[in-house]
């Protein structure tokens, strides 16, 4: 019988104090990370502790594996701040194996994700300069012209402490330089959006309206604004046009707008008198988005499905409620299990 050496537990406390078990480093990364929306403290965690156990947990995996979670969390489950943490902090890390430049290549979906991270780092570190791995992936990102001219006008940042400006001088891009010198002239061809366009000779109506025969529309940018779209009179022909702008699944899988976004433009919408109209189109969309969750999920199994409804869950993140959240993640799930094994 060993004195000294005693066998290791897997048992942990939980915040309540309850018994927990260990998860393998990765799992318990993966966890953390593909949970993170970066949106603020939650009920038990403030997000600089989170940020500091996923430094943590960094510190003692391979520098490949966190590239690879940076990738998926941006490209599949399209979780924007906590790709950017997970670069800055594998760049913390000193990482000499090359991972860093390719995990900025490809966790960049947006032109916006180069400030982001940018900023993140000059927050953490105002007296470095950005690692020469992630100023080099964004050269690559530029010059293979990743990003078209509505884009870069779009996310030019220029209320921002850190401008697209900036990210062009860090990368010194060698090809498209006559686009980005319009960058840094600022002068980028001005875009259109209803958004922008809203004002009192014309309405988010009219502006729909114009944008469906330009074919210049945004999807976020109607889901936010359906309930402006619809103020006043109810229009049937114009209702027929949303619906088949936002239950159109090619345009859903390529928004990545996550599935939350339809229940919120609900909300927008529930007291109107054809709310009930709305409610349908807006569930059918989000069924849609949700179908990607099918690679987790055998329809034939059988799933006991339980959500925790204790003042925990009254967190907010995103706009909503953690409990609202565990619904809709739940409607998800539910949506394709057979309703005999569903408990």
């Amino acid at each position: 019988m060993s004195k000294f050496n005693q066998t290791a537990t897997t048992k942990v406390n939980n915040y309540e104090n309850g018994i927990n078990y260990l998860n393998d480093a990765k799992i318990e990364l993966s966890s953390i990370v593909l949970n993170a929306t970066m949106s603020g403290d939650s009920f038990y965690e403030k997000e600089n502790d989170k940020i500091e156990i996923i430094k943590n947990l960094i510190a003692s995996n391979q520098s490949d594996f966190i590239a690879k979670l940076s990738i998926f969390a941006r490209t599949q489950t399209n979780l924007r701040s906590i790709s950017h943490v997970l670069i800055v902090l594998l760049a913390e890390h000193n990482d000499k194996s090359g991972c860093l430049r390719k995990a900025v290549y490809g966790s960049i979906a947006r032109v916006d994700d180069m400030t982001e991270i940018v900023s993140l780092w000059n927050s953490r570190h105002p007296n470095k300069m950005v690692p020469n791995s992630i100023r080099r992936a964004f050269r690559d990102i530029l010059d293979e012209a990743r990003f078209d001219e509505y884009q870069l006008k779009k996310y030019e940042q220029k209320k921002k402490k850190v401008k697209l400006k900036d990210i062009i001088r860090i990368a010194k891009p060698s090809k498209n330089l006559e686009l980005y010198k319009k960058v840094l002239d600022e002068s980028l061809p001005k875009i259109d959006t209803i958004h922008t366009n809203i004002s009192k000779d014309k309405s988010a109506k009219e502006l729909f309206e114009e944008g469906l025969k330009t074919k210049k529309l945004g999807f976020m940018e109607v889901l936010k604004l359906s309930g402006k779209i619809f103020e006043g009179e109810f229009d049937y022909k114009l209702f027929l046009s949303w619906r088949s702008y936002i239950v159109n699944e090619y345009r859903i899988k390529n928004s990545k707008v996550l599935p939350f976004r339809y229940f919120q433009t609900y909300m927008a919408l529930k007291n109107h008198p054809k709310s009930t109209l709305f409610k349908e189109v807006l569930q059918e969309a989000f069924l849609i988005a949700t179908k990607n969750d099918d690679t987790i999920i055998d329809p034939n199994e059988t799933i006991a499905i339980m959500i925790d409804d204790s003042g925990s869950m009254s967190s907010r993140s995103l706009g909503l409620n953690l409990f609202e959240h565990a619904l809709l993640f739940t409607a998800s799930i539910a949506s394709k299990i057979n309703p005999q094994n569903l408990k």
